[in-house]
């Protein structure tokens, strides 16, 4: 049985749960406010537990080649025991548990030290999944390099990607004009940084996996890359014109409904776009980068 869609599906939800999750508290934290997307953190700190039990089901039942193998204890017993695969994923479990008890209503702790303790464990889990990918398979220096550009790579979508539903929603939600102006600054100005974060990473994460200009053509692996940076230039595209274009317009034409309108048709389509960019990444890190 071909397992490879089935984990492509389950490993961009899980993905994207925890991207979403450490983006929408980072927003809650340098916009100084808690939105009523902290609502939301209990589902996505569900969803990114039960995907990842799911990732770990279809991942072994893929390794013994069959679903009847996934019933013997031995089988559990050697994959969290005996492979650094199994190890890795027991540490992240572990954090996935954690982070649903910071997530829990029923929780004592509120505030601000909540939602710092929620970014920095979902930080950590989107950090953790190199290990899963094609830097657990690097040695020596290559090694510390591969995990330290994947974790300011997906850290810096994070904050982008992630940090576009709590934009949206802001947009949606009656509040003075001064306000969101002032949200829109921020989001734009952490943006600008993390950009810069995503493309020197990416280039750091290319040269690691030598892949060169000439591959982008002639390999799969460099086809598929090809299409994400396609995707990832219009992205950047719709910031730039949401920042230097339809901003703007809020500012000078704080009277017409024309420019808050047309933000949020934009901040809908970085979105779909940034679904995409995950979607496209995800199959790039179950291909082997020479084909």
């Amino acid at each position: 049985m071909d397992f490879f869609w089935p984990l492509i599906l389950i490993r961009w939800i899980h993905l994207g749960s925890l991207l979403i999750l450490f983006g929408a508290s980072c927003f809650a934290l340098y916009d100084r406010r808690l939105p009523d997307d902290t609502k939301t953190f209990p589902w996505l700190a569900w969803l990114a537990f039960l995907t990842a039990c799911c990732w770990i089901i279809v991942s072994l039942a893929d390794i013994v080649g069959d679903v009847d193998g996934l019933a013997s204890t031995a089988t559990w017993r050697a994959f969290f025991m005996e492979t650094g695969f199994g190890r890795m994923w027991g540490v992240r479990l572990a954090g996935l548990l954690t982070l649903l008890i910071f997530v829990s209503p029923f929780s004592s702790r509120s505030g601000k030290g909540q939602i710092s303790a929620i970014c920095g464990l979902s930080a950590g889990l989107l950090v953790s999944a190199a290990w899963l990918g094609h830097a657990a398979g690097a040695e020596g220096i290559e090694w510390y390099g591969a995990t330290m550009s994947y974790g300011c790579h997906v850290l810096g979508a994070g904050v982008w990607l992630g940090g576009l539903l709590p934009l949206s929603r802001s947009l949606r939600q009656p509040t003075e004009l001064a306000a969101m102006q002032a949200t829109l600054e921020r989001f734009s100005r952490v943006g600008m940084v993390v950009v810069f974060l995503i493309v020197a990473s990416g280039i750091v994460n290319t040269y690691l996996r030598s892949v060169g200009i000439e591959d982008l053509i002639a390999t799969s692996y460099g086809r598929v890359l090809s299409l994400k940076l396609v995707l990832f230039l219009a992205l950047i595209g719709l910031a730039a014109t949401n920042r230097w274009v339809f901003l703007r317009r809020l500012r000078t034409d704080a009277e017409s409904a024309k420019p808050l309108h047309s933000l949020r048709r934009s901040v809908a389509l970085e979105q779909i776009l940034g679904a995409s960019i995950v979607a496209v990444a995800v199959v790039l890190g179950a291909m082997p980068p020479n084909e």
